[in-house]
């Protein structure tokens, strides 16, 4: 999350983080605590997804991958 700066045009921030959540909810975001392989979302529910560093930083992150393919809407994928 950083500064916040460049997050202000998303819709949802996902962080397992508490600092970085209240960072984003400073910046009008939404926040939902949790992680990158686990995503608290159904499937096919969003329009894209962005990952930022979420690559290196999980404990498995093929999960990850599996996760965020998920959840976008199929015309996204």
């Amino acid at each position: 999350m950083g500064s916040g700066r460049f997050a202000a045009a998303l819709d949802i921030w996902v962080d397992p983080a508490p600092g970085m959540l209240n960072i984003a909810r400073a910046h009008g975001i939404t926040v939902v605590r949790g992680v990158g392989e686990r995503l608290p979302f159904p499937s096919e529910v969003f329009g894209a997804v962005l990952t930022v560093l979420t690559s290196v930083s999980p404990d498995d992150p093929a999960a990850g991958f599996v996760a965020w393919r998920c959840v976008p809407v199929p015309s996204a994928r």
